[in-house]
């Protein structure tokens, strides 16, 4: 219960950072949604869904570490339904990934994370 409760404040910070003009706030408000969906029980369809808008928010405001990582969220959310699809990164993001340890962390947690759900 403590993880949905937070959900709802997530969603409001989100707002508050739009109305305000803080895109890289709205987008981590964002990003924690979406991470939390998976793990609070949210259908993975809807989960999906979202990240896809996620991805799209961060895209079109050339964020690019965050899509990065929300690119790997998604492969997450992809495993678990099931579908045979995966996103492939971009070259920037492949730099992105051997650059910036945040979003390295981020890579590893989702590997680990599925192989541990389909050891």
């Amino acid at each position: 219960e403590p993880v949905q409760a937070a959900l709802e404040h997530h969603h409001e910070g989100y707002a508050a950072a739009m109305a305000s003009g803080d895109i890289m706030q709205a987008a981590v408000n964002r990003i924690l949604v979406c991470n939390h969906y998976v793990f609070t029980g949210v259908n993975l369809q809807t989960a999906r869904e979202k990240i896809a808008e996620a991805i799209q928010f961060t895209e079109n405001r050339k964020l690019m570490i965050i899509m990065t990582q929300m690119q790997y969220s998604q492969n997450s959310v992809l495993k678990l339904i099931g579908a045979d699809e995966e996103r492939k990164c971009t070259a920037e993001g492949e730099e992105i990934l051997a650059t910036n340890n945040s979003v390295m962390t981020s890579h590893y947690f989702q590997k680990v994370y599925i192989s541990f759900l389909f050891r």
